[in-house]
């Protein structure tokens, strides 16, 4: 059947469909249900051509490897305390799939695309197995080790992302830090407490670098680095209060930021003595010109009653 354009409620359905698959991973609440994800396991094992396996149970990925490499060391005699080894993750049933798989069962409940009778019951077997709460899985000939879903996850903007801590965490404790998206090792994440201005300038994974920033924050950071006051305005608003403006810049220029030097803008609210930091412009040189620079309005028009 060929169609030219979905119905309202065709299209309505796309964003429910997409929410309903999304919501099953970010809500951090569809955790294993073991019966359900053995009888999945076994179902695609026999469908593979192989016997059913030996099912295990962990609570992350992490323990997923840990499994993987002792029962490994087992067979092949090595010594246990030797050093892991990373081992694939399932290519075929995992989170990965949820994409294709929503795409295609959105079609064919609406009866848009038509499949053969064994085609459609594997397909709605696959997305059972996927909807008992796999996470991910390592596959081998015998056995099967199948990881829980994450129970918290921090984004931003769409993005993995959380300063504090880990942006994803597992039952077990394990978890992995992203900030903006991009994931940072453990101890570059938590070097952040004890990172020094020599360390932060000799670093060369601009990554890294991004990552401490966000998680040391733009005071902190503003210390470490030793930025300097360059300019100091005081601005008197139409109310009569004084806002004190200044601008602060670092004698290092960033590869990150085309070469050029960091640069704050202090500001000192006059009706509770509470200080803001923001970062401005490079180029800025004036502490009034960088404070109209993030407001609605030019240096000339820049007024506590206006901002407010």
């Amino acid at each position: 059947m060929k169609i030219e354009k979905l119905t309202p409620e065709q299209e309505a359905d796309i964003i429910v469909t997409r929410d309903k698959w999304l919501d099953r991973f970010f809500s951090c609440k569809n955790f294993l249900q073991k019966e359900k994800a053995k009888k999945g396991i076994e179902w695609l094992y026999e469908m593979s051509g192989f016997a059913k396996p030996e099912v295990v149970f962990v609570d992350s990925p992490y323990a997923c490897q840990v499994v993987a490499n002792r029962e490994m060391k087992k067979i092949n005699n090595e010594d246990p305390n030797s050093p892991m080894t990373y081992y694939q993750t399932a290519s075929y049933c995992n989170v990965s799939d949820y994409g294709w798989v929503a795409w295609e069962d959105f079609f064919i409940r609406h009866e848009l695309i038509t499949l053969d009778p064994k085609v459609l019951e594997n397909f709605n077997s696959f997305k059972e197995l996927l909807l008992s709460g796999v996470y991910d899985m390592i596959q081998f000939d015998k056995m099967c080790i199948v990881s829980d879903m994450p129970t918290k996850i921090f984004r931003n903007n769409g993005r993995l992302h959380n300063p504090a801590s880990y942006a994803v965490e597992f039952k077990d404790g394990w978890g992995q830090h992203y900030i903006n998206g991009r994931l940072i090792p453990e101890d570059i994440f938590k070097k952040a407490v004890t990172l020094t201005k020599k360390q932060f300038l000799s670093e060369k994974n601009s990554d890294y670098k991004g990552a401490w920033y966000e998680i040391l924050g733009q005071q902190n950071m503003m210390e470490l680095l030793g930025a300097k006051a360059i300019d100091t305005s005081v601005v008197t608003h139409r109310n009569g209060d004084l806002e004190t403006l200044t601008l602060f810049k670092t004698k290092e220029t960033f590869e990150e930021i085309d070469n050029q030097p960091f640069v704050w803008l202090k500001m000192v609210c006059p009706t509770t003595g509470t200080n803001y930091l923001q970062g401005v412009e490079p180029t800025h040189t004036n502490a009034l010109e960088a404070a109209a620079s993030i407001s609605l309005f030019s240096k000339d028009e820049y007024s506590f009653d206006m901002r407010s």
